[in-house]
């Protein structure tokens, strides 16, 4: 059963940059976002096999996008299959950010990782 898709909505800098991202690595924005959005549960403990974690964050999730001025104007949509799908809603409830803006973070940190 498929998860319907996330629309999200992105600054005109945040869809430069996925646009540059998804060039440089021939990878469909979806693809990226699911193995992003995977690796950025997983370090905070989230598994297929853990509901939940017993304590919540003593700081708050760094990977926040700062959108500064910029308003979010442009919408992309992205599908996750049910299994990222689930890791991304117990990941955002623990951390207490939005699905895009956990999203965008886990992209741009996993971008920023790959490139270091």
């Amino acid at each position: 059963m498929a998860s319907p898709p996330k629309t999200l909505r992105v600054t005109p800098e945040e869809d430069r940059c996925l646009r540059k991202a998804r060039q440089v690595l021939d990878l469909p924005l979806s693809q990226l976002v699911q193995a992003a959005v995977t690796e950025a549960a997983h370090k905070l403990g989230f598994f297929a096999d853990v509901p939940e974690l017993a304590t919540k964050p003593k700081r708050p999730w760094p990977d926040i996008p700062s959108r500064r001025e910029e308003s979010a104007t442009k919408r992309i949509s992205i599908s996750i299959d049910p299994l990222t799908t689930d890791l991304l809603e117990r990941a955002t409830a623990h951390v207490e950010v939005g699905e895009s803006l956990f999203i965008l973070g886990a992209t741009f940190r996993f971008l920023a990782n790959l490139r270091a």
